[in-house]
């Protein structure tokens, strides 16, 4: 206890400071539900003063009672509703972005290239003719490349 109604108390490396004056307590739990933290109620024990007095009067049979004091009309049946013609016809709002994350690259236009992307024709290191490259080089073009070139095929040995 610091002074009257106000208490500091520890609990493992934390320390919460709390007002029975005020109904606070630095963990928040108190000022959040309206019923005493663990914290308050050990201040309170020590004090010697009654737990129950300090619940929030929401949690009363007294309010309950008069919250429940009028009684609920039963509700019609759907079809036996009173029908209205001028009404205007009310529709869900515009979607303004769509569902997921957005894409990363913009949307070209058409006829606009892309950036970035390889040539689609490969072209091997070791013996230089297009259709293929080094890793499945096999020492020639292969069938795709001896259509498209006339030129005789030069195969360099290592």
């Amino acid at each position: 206890m610091s002074r009257p109604g106000e208490y500091e108390i520890h609990e493992g490396k934390s320390q919460f400071p709390l007002s029975l004056n005020d109904k606070i307590c630095s963990c928040g739990a108190w000022q959040i539900s309206g019923v005493p933290c663990r914290h308050s109620i050990r201040a309170m024990i020590h004090a010697k003063l009654d737990p129950h007095k300090f619940v929030s009067s929401w949690f009363s049979v007294k309010t309950y009672r008069r919250i429940y004091n009028f009684s609920i009309n039963p509700v019609p049946n759907r079809d036996q509703w009173p029908v209205y013609d001028n009404l205007p016809s009310i529709k869900p709002p515009r979607m303004k972005r769509g569902v997921g994350r957005p894409s990363r690259n913009r949307r070209r236009e058409e006829g606009e290239e892309q950036p970035g992307k390889r040539s689609k024709t490969v072209k091997c290191q070791k013996c230089g003719c297009f259709g293929h490259n080094s890793r499945t080089c096999k020492g020639g073009l292969t069938g795709k490349g001896m259509r498209k070139t006339d030129e005789p095929i030069v195969t360099k040995k290592s």
